[in-house]
């Protein structure tokens, strides 16, 4: 979070949450998706790939969307989901 306060000109002391999602996905240890629009106004897309470049087990679902239209295909999107489950072995075919 501090990475994209700084990005908006607000000092890293400011942020009361800071969401380090890389700490979250190392300690969490299962499968994880990385979902992101390509076109994100709010949450610069660049941090998802840094993410999924920081954490090679995670995968990583770009859609063709911003922060707020998303997912373009609801139906596409779900379709990926299950297939990355299914994948996980979390849910069976």
């Amino acid at each position: 979070m501090a990475h994209l306060a700084l990005g908006y000109l607000v000092p890293d002391l400011l942020v009361r949450d800071w969401f380090d999602n890389l700490q979250a996905l190392r300690r969490d240890g299962g499968p994880v998706l990385l979902i992101h629009g390509k076109r994100d106004e709010i949450v610069p897309y660049a941090q998802n790939e840094w993410l999924a470049e920081a954490e090679p087990t995670a995968a990583l679902l770009s859609l063709d969307c911003g922060h707020n239209d998303c997912p373009p295909d609801p139906v596409a999107y779900l379709g990926a989901i299950e297939r990355f489950l299914q994948r996980s072995g979390i849910l069976r075919p």
